[in-house]
């Protein structure tokens, strides 16, 4: 997908002008002003949009609100990552992207913020709660066939778990669900 940042601008600089004192658009418009300056690496104006967003948002207890939160928080858990703050992106994730996943009732959204959190905790070599939170995830996932990518993903994590903490029988038992997933989905794609 190709994004043209100068409309994408434009665009926003028109909402600017129609929020007129409404605090949720001045959320939903900061927020979408983080994104950008996310999407273009200018990380210091992105969390600084973030924050606005979130100063305005938590004030609303709706789905949409819960939503953009959650990929609000998110997005400032990779920064805090991609500044060398793993403990901060483990924090975020589970103080502030996860809980607002689960209030906008968005399941996709939650396994795929587990998920992430169990890689996060993987790189800290935490991998009982790594363990703990790619479970969660699949949990959710075993539940939504349409989204049998991200299992077979945490299935992947979950195993290279086992064998980092030489747990070989739990490691081959993900190993078998593994496979048999995929040739699950392999026989569906050659049926049509």
């Amino acid at each position: 997908m190709m994004l043209d940042t100068a409309q994408a601008g434009q665009h926003l600089k028109a909402g600017e002008k129609l929020i007129k004192r409404n605090t949720f658009l001045e959320g939903l418009y900061q927020a979408q002003l983080g994104f950008r300056y996310y999407y273009n690496q200018d990380l210091e104006k992105s969390k600084m949009a973030y924050g606005k967003a979130d100063s305005a948002l938590q004030k609303y207890h709706v789905k949409e609100s819960y939503t953009i939160l959650s990929d609000v928080w998110n997005n400032l858990a990779v920064i805090e990552q991609l500044e060398g703050r793993d403990d901060n992106y483990t924090n975020f994730l589970i103080n502030k992207a996860i809980p607002n996943a689960e209030k906008a009732n968005d399941k996709g959204r939650t396994a795929s913020l587990y998920s992430s959190l169990g890689l996060g905790f993987m790189n800290l070599e935490q991998y009982n709660e790594a363990i703990f939170y790619l479970k969660k995830a699949e949990e959710i996932l075993i539940k939504k066939p349409k989204e049998s990518y991200r299992l077979v993903s945490v299935w992947n994590r979950l195993a290279e778990n086992y064998l980092i903490q030489d747990k070989l029988g739990e490691a081959k038992k993900t190993l078998d669900q593994l496979a048999l997933k995929i040739n699950e989905d392999v026989v569906k794609d050659q049926n049509g």
